[in-house]
């Protein structure tokens, strides 16, 4: 019983610290609680021997998609897409969609619904939202405008539409591997249930956040245009995340793991970034990149997964 209650403590405070307390300072250092939480959770499994040591090292280390590979595709995505914000990319689109669309914000919340439910589908949901949640967040700033419909829109469209093919999510990588799967079987049972939620969660957002959408964009645009900070590395930096996620969609074809895919584009830029600091004299370029990371998610990611590793063992799961 010992796994079973840290799990259900574990998981009851790190609710409600969200909920309640977020984040913790200690001598100027924000420290998000959530991953604290589970990481005190995990160590407990493990100084009570709620898990073999053995075959945890064996689950985190080897398998097709362990939560290393996880991370590594996560960690990887993100530096693509932090990237391209810090280079100003977000920003300048934002800024140039706000010119089109004029003071309707429907005609940019459709705009940003099929093109979220189209790349999702196409490719997964973690790398539509590591992309597009700068671009929602940077176009809300500039237009005066609520931007939790456009984020919960973006949220809520990208994991239903992940549902589609086993390749929008990596868990569904990982269940139709790991039960033997086929793509088309996949597809076959999905498309009605990913249809019709897609369908109802749009109109639940409509009718939801329908007060806020009826506001016009108050958008007047600056004197001063925003700039991209360096135009030839925001191209590389596009063609390389382009290439990223046609080679994710066809990842299994082509029998090439996700996350090995993910991390040599990661490296690669990161070569191209660093060469362009020394050239340049300008460190930002690699510096603030790296320390934008969600490296939170390292403690987290990996706690959880000790802590239903154990449930497994015990037989909980079963």
């Amino acid at each position: 019983m010992i796994s079973l209650i840290i799990f259900i403590i574990t998981i009851v405070i790190m609710i409600l610290a969200i909920l309640f307390k977020p984040s913790i300072k200690i001598k100027n250092i924000n420290i998000q609680t959530f991953w604290v939480i589970t990481l005190i959770g995990a160590l407990l499994i493990l100084l009570t021997n709620s898990v073999d040591y053995s075959n945890l090292f064996n689950n985190i280390f080897q398998g097709k998609m362990n939560p290393i590979k996880i991370l590594i595709l996560f960690i990887s995505l993100s530096l693509l897409s932090i990237s391209l914000d810090n280079l100003g990319f977000f920003s300048y689109i934002s800024e140039k969609s706000l010119e089109k669309c004029n003071d309707n914000q429907y005609k940019i919340f459709f705009i940003l619904y099929f093109l979220i439910s189209i790349l999702t589908i196409f490719t997964s949901n973690d790398i539509v939202i590591l992309t597009f949640t700068p671009f929602i967040i940077s176009f809300s700033k500039k237009a005066k405008i609520n931007p939790i419909p456009y984020l919960i829109v973006e949220f809520v469209n990208a994991n239903t539409y992940s549902m589609l093919l086993s390749i929008g999510n990596p868990t569904n990588i990982y269940l139709a591997s790991g039960f033997n799967i086929s793509f088309a079987n996949y597809f076959i049972h999905m498309a009605i249930p990913t249809l019709f939620g897609a369908l109802f969660s749009l109109g639940a957002v409509l009718l939801i956040f329908r007060k806020s959408l009826n506001k016009k964009i108050e958008y007047i645009p600056n004197e001063e245009k925003t700039k991209l900070k360096n135009t030839p590395l925001v191209i590389i930096n596009l063609v390389i995340l382009a290439i990223t996620t046609i080679l994710l969609v066809i990842s299994n074809y082509i029998n090439f793991e996700m996350w090995l895919i993910c991390l040599s584009s990661a490296l690669i830029l990161s070569i191209i970034l660093f060469i362009f600091s020394i050239k340049l004299k300008e460190k930002e370029y690699i510096f603030n990149v790296y320390k934008r990371l969600p490296y939170n998610l390292i403690p987290f990611i990996l706690s959880m997964f000790i802590l239903v590793l154990a449930l497994k063992e015990n037989g909980y799961v079963n």
